[in-house]
């Protein structure tokens, strides 16, 4: 079996990873699917894709029992997350709804204060109230006539920041401690037990 070290600068690679999910929410709107179908084949798919490219960097190491189980139970807070986004991609569109998924930088702040001794700056606790009233104002008006989409595109998107919280803070507990770790391979399994899990809620 033919092993490569996959090496590359990492801005440009951030920088890459940025421009294509920004697009992934307008997928979503446009292929015009249930929510929960959407996300299944999200996962699915990426999860295939994951298959020759984590051969290609040599992690296709096994996992460990405790590793599958982390990755099934990450999988399925994904599942989660990815159901809850998309289906407030179906109420408020993907530029709303991925502006309260994102409030997940706040709850990710909140626990490393919490439970990693992080110090919260002043910008933090300054952003904090200016996020949520801005989220406010954007929807404000449709919150003030009762419409019910947004209503729930709004619940489900802060569920969505939740999920994606806790989902980081388990693939961290997971990591931490652990001389080896087949990093593709805990993305591919987590990615293949997500699928699996919204395909059986499909």
């Amino acid at each position: 079996m033919v092993r490569m070290k996959i090496k590359a600068a990492p801005m440009p690679v951030l920088l890459l990873g940025a421009v294509i999910i920004s697009f992934s929410s307008v997928m979503v709107e446009t292929s015009q699917v249930e929510p929960l179908v959407s996300a299944f084949y999200r996962a699915f798919f990426g999860a295939l894709f994951l298959v020759p490219l984590c051969l290609l960097a040599g992690g296709s190491a096994r996992l460990t029992p405790g590793q599958q189980f982390g990755a099934a139970a990450c999988g399925f807070v994904f599942a989660l997350d990815l159901a809850c986004w998309h289906t407030s991609i179906r109420y408020l569109g993907p530029g709303l709804a991925t502006l309260a998924g994102n409030f997940q930088v706040f709850l990710l702040t909140l626990a490393g204060w919490l439970f990693y001794g992080e110090r919260m700056g002043i910008r933090f606790l300054m952003a904090l109230p200016l996020a949520f009233g801005g989220l406010f104002l954007i929807i404000a008006k449709d919150l003030h006539n009762a419409r019910v989409d947004s209503v729930k595109g709004l619940g489900f998107g802060l569920a969505t920041a939740l999920f994606y919280a806790l989902f980081l803070l388990m693939v961290r507990r997971i990591q931490e401690g652990q001389r080896q770790f087949a990093l593709f391979s805990f993305q591919m399994s987590l990615s293949f037990f997500c699928a699996l899990f919204l395909g059986m809620a499909v």
